[in-house]
């Protein structure tokens, strides 16, 4: 983002009366932002906890929007993400946030909601740098008649993923039935099922990581 003013900041919102904009209170760090190193300014309000702000930075002009948060908060024995930067989190960092509609929509009362990171720190989570293990990481593509070297030598030697199996054994499916079609009319016959050796199943249904 480029360095925002308070000014522009408060003119921002899209959602909320100036009143409303002018009396909210900015970050407390805000005179010290890192703004190139943001992707939007995301807040929490420390005079009224349960109000948040965003802003984003367009072609033409900031955007800003004023959300609400739940009152309750989900356990923190149970996993969350946040749908905006897409982290995970123990349940009770990541919050139901709700913005009122702009125009004759929002003077009735009406809301968009999504859950997001509680603090609202998305903007410092977007660049979280990837680690070596999984910038590394390549996965060979598998075919009925095997499996297939990915190029950067990997060897093929991975077992096929679910939709993998299901795309081969369609396409073989097609394929076959082509082959009978071109045959004087003759039924194709039935595809057999293409599956992995039996003991990979388990790692085949298996989510990773």
């Amino acid at each position: 983002m480029h360095a925002l003013t308070e000014h522009q900041v408060r003119r921002s919102f899209l959602n909320c009366s100036k009143g409303e904009a002018n009396g909210l209170a900015l970050p407390k760090d805000f005179g010290t932002l890192d703004w190139a190193g943001l992707e939007l300014l995301g807040w929490r309000d420390p005079k009224a906890p349960l109000r948040g702000y965003l802003v984003v930075e367009t072609e033409e002009r900031p955007l800003g929007i004023a959300v609400r948060a739940a009152d309750t908060r989900m356990s923190s024995r149970t996993a969350a993400m946040c749908l905006l930067c897409q982290t995970t989190h123990a349940g009770d960092a990541v919050s139901l946030f709700t913005a009122r509609r702009t125009g004759e929509a929002g003077r009735s009362g009406n809301t968009v909601g999504t859950y997001m990171c509680a603090d609202l720190g998305c903007a410092q989570r977007v660049r979280t740098e990837i680690p070596p293990w999984l910038q590394d990481r390549t996965r060979p593509r598998w075919s009925p008649s095997g499996p297939r070297s990915c190029g950067n030598g990997c060897g093929g030697s991975s077992t096929p993923s679910g939709d993998e199996v299901l795309a081969a054994t369609a396409q073989a499916a097609r394929a076959e039935e082509s082959t009978g079609s071109d045959t004087g009319g003759s039924p194709a016959r039935r595809p057999r099922s293409i599956s992995p050796p039996a003991a990979d199943m388990a790692s085949t249904n298996t989510a990773e990581p």
